[in-house]
């Protein structure tokens, strides 16, 4: 899934991928309009309904204009800083077109001094409106992932290996692997309009540092807020309480260094519930993410943990 190329906006590779991996026991499967992949799994009661949430694109650049040599100036799909693109591989879907990005002066550049960075195309010509990602293959080593796009596929692979195991689940659940979370979050208002759930998980990464709590390796985080969002309560000792049941080892998440799909709300959900897990990450949106091992196994766990005993 990381080295899938699936830009926000343009998520059909790593949705159709998504898709062939689950449908074998996910027989109700459907596309919306907008793009997202919803996989429903009848629970032994109705209500509440859970709506399980992770988005599936990824940050890229999309040429705006190509000079008489045919270098690419870009923007960006998505919150890239420049010092995480300077010098990297970059790609189309296909591997048709390659590029290297470049800055000529990197110094004092800012995080968004875009204007100061092209694409020198390696293989192919750019066009207006081609749309490229970082190229990057993914690194395994004993205790961690490193690579491109584990914003979001990690949690997208969570949900996947949850949906082909053979479990009893507790409640009514809709899984939504959703588009374009990094240029608006407009998979996410879509959906929930659509199912209007009762109780919404939002499955993310996010970023370690001096503003948020997480720490690499100290297992899945459970969100009480972010820059803008804020877990429920009633919900965040719910799952805490799962949690220790099991035995899995948590990590309260605040931050204050962004947000995700827990803060998308709208008229329709007539105030749903809402908590959000979190997979610690560092190098977020650059070709070098790095994730731990188990930290990813403990959010499974969670997820997996939750859908078999159930909310209330």
């Amino acid at each position: 899934m990381s080295e899938l190329v699936s830009v926000s906006g343009y998520e059909e590779t790593i949705r159709n991928y998504i898709k062939h991996c689950v449908k074998k026991n996910s027989p109700q499967i459907q596309i919306d309009r907008i793009g997202n992949l919803i996989i429903y799994k009848k629970g032994e009661i109705p209500n509440p309904r859970i709506m399980i949430i992770a988005h599936m694109d990824e940050v890229g650049f999309q040429v705006m204009n190509v000079d008489n040599v045919g270098n690419a100036k870009v923007k960006t799909l998505g919150n890239i800083k420049t010092w995480n693109s300077i010098n990297q591989r970059v790609s189309t879907c296909d591997g048709q077109k390659r590029g290297i990005v470049y800055c000529e002066d990197p110094d004092g550049i800012k995080a968004h001094d875009f204007e100061k960075i092209s694409i020198i195309p390696l293989i192919g010509k750019f066009e207006i409106g081609d749309v490229l990602c970082f190229e990057s293959e993914l690194i395994e080593t004993e205790t961690q992932y490193i690579g491109k796009a584990l914003d979001n596929r990690a949690s997208c692979q969570v949900l996947c290996e949850i949906l082909n195991d053979k479990i009893t689940y507790k409640n009514d659940t809709y899984f939504v692997f959703s588009v374009q979370e990094e240029i608006g979050m407009r998979g996410a208002r879509v959906a929930i309009s659509e199912f209007t759930p009762d109780i919404i998980i939002d499955v993310d990464v996010s970023p370690v540092g001096i503003y948020n709590s997480l720490k690499l390796g100290e297992g899945v985080g459970i969100k009480l807020s972010d820059s803008i969002g804020v877990s429920s309560t009633k919900l965040v000792k719910q799952v805490e309480k799962i949690a220790q049941i099991q035995q899995i080892k948590c990590q309260y998440e605040v931050s204050d260094c962004g947000t995700s799909e827990l803060i998308i709300t709208n008229e329709k959900d007539v105030g749903a519930e809402r908590i959000g897990l979190s997979i610690p990450c560092q190098n977020m949106h650059s070709p070098l993410t790095i994730i731990n091992k188990y930290d990813l196994n403990t959010c499974k766990l969670l997820v997996d943990s939750i859908v078999r005993f159930g909310m209330v």
